[in-house]
């Protein structure tokens, strides 16, 4: 059995303090987002792959931007991006119906849904948009994927 974190972007990976912080700063390197990306949330999602050795599926809207894009975002943002194995299907789908897709297609793997919107699927854990990922959110994540 294989692990997995579904994961959203906006609201899990991002927090209102650095949407303020890039519109003060006004940066100049804007790689699809990235330069609102909060570093502490990121530390937050990466304490969870250590915990439970499980794999990130990217489920957010940016999922259209395609895996090769996104692992970019992700090594630009000097993060490790080896967990990063793939996305949601893409096909004209609503975030909902690619996640109960993917979930389809991988009945014998664990999952936890990490995500700001409440999608009302199980094993999600929702994140708070103004803040993003926090270590209570990782270690409900955990608890999830490594439950027996």
């Amino acid at each position: 059995m294989k692990k997995y974190i579904l994961l959203g972007i906006d609201g899990v990976l991002t927090s209102q303090r650095n949407r303020i912080m890039a519109m003060i700063l006004e940066p100049k390197s804007n790689l699809y987002g990235l330069d609102y990306f909060d570093m502490f949330c990121m530390v937050n999602l990466e304490s969870i792959p250590v915990e439970t050795g499980a794999d990130i599926i990217v489920s957010s809207s940016w999922r259209r931007l395609g895996k090769e894009t996104l692992i970019r975002v992700w090594e630009h943002n000097g993060r490790c991006s080896r967990r990063l194995v793939g996305i949601t299907p893409v096909e004209n789908q609503a975030k909902r119906d690619a996640i109960e897709a993917w979930i389809a297609a991988h009945p014998d793997d664990r999952y936890v849904i990490l995500d700001s919107e409440d999608l009302r699927l199980r094993n999600q854990v929702r994140t708070a948009p103004e803040v993003g990922s926090t270590l209570k959110d990782a270690r409900e994540a955990i608890s999830i994927l490594n439950k027996d």
